[in-house]
């Protein structure tokens, strides 16, 4: 036989040549097999071209690359007697489906069948056409000249043998990839078990590769390291496309019009899922957004019996909520699924180049062959680090980021200890943690402490985010890099962004003083006033403690629970004065300006500013006065009607009742609350729609909110949102 490519004469019967590597392609006519229903048809030779004629045209299948006018190379582990299947449809693209009605509790679906939607195609996709369309083709053998001896007939040695029964097995090996690639993608559940028939052919295939007697000992370790990394590759693609499936079938089971009946399962499903290590950090997140659900759920049964439309609509929030972060770690986790597929495809082509080199060596001399050096080094090799980092930073939002770096690393087999280093200069602390690098992706998320001292945050700044690998132990440097972010001042808010974090407008919680010096002067200042304003009845701030005001409203001789609503409405109402008072005699004036939660950034003073610079805005008056009510204990919450904002409290908890505060009302004086409190008094019947304190019917209420945004200031310790620094 003469090879084609470089004319030298070959023996009969083998694949490669020996001195060029080239593919030897027999002329044998194959008889034609019949497909089965779940395989593709084999094509057989033609006399035509490879290229249809431009009259024509073809389906393209989806993700596949327009053909190249020359022939393309054929896998290594492809059978000489077979041609190569032509590439078939990954997937089918998805139907647009007809979306509900807008609102909040009808996105979630459509959303998720967007994300699962666009991870079917991209994972599937980019493994099936990828693993199954490698140019393995060339020969590698560390750039030596072929000799004499590699083309005389071996002797009948046991190395000799050896490396027959290897010729053997790698030729079954060709035929297990074969065999898979003629699985059908399409037919997920048919091309699973096909890649998990393929994993065990394969191991089993090295394991009795383990058992010939005679083969060289740098051979052995090639086998070992090709079908290892073979092993590798299968079972972390296999793993991630089992939690593919099972993610997509958690997400085809929410039903967001009906929360209350799916959320038990939904909760158990998730748990019962096996994430593989690398999707771990991600999926952990998606695990913390389902405690949205869980608020939801509870805070919109607690609205129904209360008929509270206030908290419905901050229910809806934590809805929204949990619609945006799992939205946003879906497609984070489909992301690194991707590039660990990609990784896991290296590693495949790592080992195919390998088994070239064994099957270039299993046709050397004896001599030739236990001298070989194979051109390749896999053991505890890092891949080079992956970097996504943040580009900009809001120190007020510290606590709502994941983490302002990621960091991505594998190695090709084996493992390392690694210690990671990063700080950022004029706003962190040194981040220093050690990690264990295995032989799948890893993604790592870092995010520094915040620096202990206190920083220079008043204006905007540019700074660095310094990152350093080292291996544990030694010391020695991996890689060392520096990525600019720019720094916000401390004052500086963003409303929406999805970067490193989710930041909705519940952020503003960050804003929230509640503990800070200026806040615990405002009331006692407040509880002078308060004595005054009572007649000495009230000489505390004590929020829902009490009530006082224990006297017969109704004139029956009884203090019953009519008169206790009064005193609780009367109690609250009289504080919440106090405070109101308290701002104007601090002579805090209203600054009136541009105000909207639809700008994409704000500089908003925080609480001890506003009172030290005695101005501020409607979103800084009404955290100043909401600060001071929750510190109290009271149950308080923001109102953002358009271009507003305000102030909302309970008038007793769980009542479902609520004052409007409108906190711009300054300055003001005692007799209009006072006046205010006395007609309550004495004539208490559920009206008080005086300025700037104003009672609102539940009805009322409804139609108020209809174009407002509601937070609810207790979420600030369920969401973890404590400004950064007073």
């Amino acid at each position: 036989m003469i090879c084609g490519k470089c004319g030298m004469a070959v023996e009969d019967g083998v694949k490669f040549c020996t001195n060029c590597g080239e593919k030897i392609i027999y002329s044998t006519v194959q008889t034609p097999v019949q497909p089965s229903p779940q395989q593709t048809p084999i094509p057989q030779p033609q006399p035509q071209p490879v290229m249809q004629p431009a009259s024509t045209p073809q389906p393209q299948p989806v993700m596949q690359p327009a053909p190249a006018p020359q022939p393309q190379p054929q896998p290594v582990m492809q059978p000489a007697s077979a041609p190569q299947p032509q590439p078939q449809p990954v997937m089918q693209p998805m139907q647009p489906q007809a979306a509900p009605a807008p609102g909040k509790k009808n996105r979630l679906p459509v959303i998720l069948a967007v994300v699962f939607g666009v991870i079917a195609l991209a994972v599937i996709g980019i493994l099936v056409f990828t693993l199954k369309n490698r140019d393995t083709t060339a020969s590698v053998n560390s750039g030596r000249e072929t000799s004499d001896d590699d083309t005389k007939k071996p002797s009948k040695s046991s190395t000799h043998r050896a490396l027959k029964d290897l010729k053997a097995i790698l030729d079954e090996t060709d035929a297990s990839v074969s065999e898979w690639e003629l699985s059908d993608p399409d037919d997920f559940e048919a091309f699973m078990a096909a890649t998990e028939k393929l994993y065990d052919d394969l191991s089993d295939q090295k394991y009795r590769i383990t058992q010939i007697n005679g083969l060289p000992s740098n051979v052995s370790k090639a086998c070992n390291d090709a079908y290892g990394l073979y092993q590798l590759c299968l079972d972390d693609v296999y793993k991630n496309l089992v939690f593919i499936l099972d993610f997509m079938a958690l997400s085809e089971s929410i039903d967001s019009s009906d929360m209350f009946s799916i959320y038990s399962s939904f909760v158990d499903s998730y748990y019962a899922i096996s994430c593989p290590d690398n999707l771990k950090d991600s999926w952990a997140k998606i695990g913390k957004s389902i405690d949205f659900l869980e608020t939801y759920i509870y805070r919109t049964d607690e609205a129904d019996q209360l008929d509270d439309s206030l908290r419905q609509s901050s229910a809806n929030n934590h809805l929204e909520r949990f619609v945006t972060v799992f939205t946003n770690e879906s497609e984070h986790l489909t992301d690194i699924v991707i590039d660990e597929l990609a990784f896991a495809i290296d590693q495949a082509d790592l080992a195919d180049r390998i088994i070239v080199e064994l099957n270039d060596v299993t046709s050397m001399t004896d001599k030739n062959a236990e001298n070989y050096v194979f051109n390749y080094d896999i053991e505890n090799v890092l891949t080079s680090p992956k970097y996504d980092h943040i580009n900009m930073i809001y120190p007020s939002l510290y606590n709502t980021y994941d983490s302002f770096l990621t960091v991505e690393l594998g190695c090709m087999s084996g493992s390392k200890d690694v210690v990671i280093e990063c700080q950022i200069p004029g706003l962190s602390q040194v981040y220093s943690q050690s990690y264990h690098i295995g032989s799948a992706l890893t993604v790592l998320n870092i995010k520094p402490p915040a620096a202990e001292e206190k920083l220079n945050l008043d204006t905007a700044k540019d700074s660095q985010i310094k990152v350093s690998i080292r291996e544990k132990g030694t010391g020695a440097m991996i890689d060392e890099q520096s990525f600019p972010v720019h720094i916000a001042s401390r004052n500086d808010f963003v409303w929406y962004t999805d970067e490193f974090g989710t930041i909705t407008q519940d952020n503003i919680l960050c804003f929230l003083a509640p503990d800070s010096e200026a806040i615990a002067d405002l009331k006692r200042d407040s509880i002078d006033i308060m004595t005054y304003m009572s007649d000495n009845q009230m000489n505390s701030l004590v929020g829902y403690q009490g009530p006082f005001f224990n006297y017969d409203y109704l004139g029956d001789g009884y203090y019953d629970s009519g008169d206790e609503v009064t005193a609780e409405f009367l109690t609250t109402y009289l504080q919440t004065a106090a405070l109101m008072r308290a701002l104007s005699e601090a002579n805090v004036r209203y600054t009136m300006d541009v105000f909207s939660i639809d700008n994409a950034d704000q500089h908003i003073l925080f609480p001890d500013q506003v009172l030290e610079r005695k101005t501020g805005l409607c979103i800084e008056t009404s955290l100043v006065i909401a600060s001071a009510l929750q510190s109290a204990g009271m149950h308080t919450m923001l109102i953002l009607p358009p271009g507003h904002a305000q102030v909302a409290v309970e008038t007793w908890y769980g009542s479902g009742e609520y004052f409007l505060i409108e906190t711009t009302y300054i300055p003001n004086d005692n007799a209009a609350f006072i006046d205010e409190a006395n007609y309550y008094y004495n004539y208490w019947n559920g009206d008080c729609d005086n300025y700037p304190i104003s009672y609102l019917s539940k009805d009322q209420w409804a139609e108020y909110l209809s174009d407002c945004y509601v937070i609810d200031c207790s979420d600030g310790s369920i969401l973890g949102m404590t400004p950064f620094a007073y």
